[in-house]
C-alpha cells in the first residue's frame, strides 16, 4: 500500500526525461510519505485487510494467530 501511495505521488508530478531529475523526484516523493501516511496505512491494514484475512482463514482472534507461528 505504501508502494502504491508513492507511485501516486510520483505520478502527480511532471519531469522532463532527465535521469538525475527523475532520481530527485523519486527521493523527494518518498519523503512525502511521513508518519501520518504510515499511520493511516497501518490503521487501514489492521481494520480492513487483517479482518478479511482472519475471516478468510476462519481465525477467531489475533491470539489464535500466534499458535500457528
Amino acid at each position: 500500500m505504501i508502494w502504491n501511495t508513492w507511485k501516486q505521488i510520483v505520478g502527480r508530478k511532471n519531469f522532463n526525461s532527465n535521469l538525475e531529475e527523475f532520481k530527485n523526484l523519486l527521493s523527494n516523493s518518498f519523503k512525502e510519505i511521513n508518519s501520518n501516511v504510515w499511520g493511516k496505512t497501518v490503521r487501514h491494514v489492521v481494520r480492513e485487510v487483517e479482518a478479511k484475512y482472519y475471516e478468510k482463514f476462519n481465525i477467531t482472534s489475533h491470539a489464535n494467530n500466534s499458535e500457528h507461528n
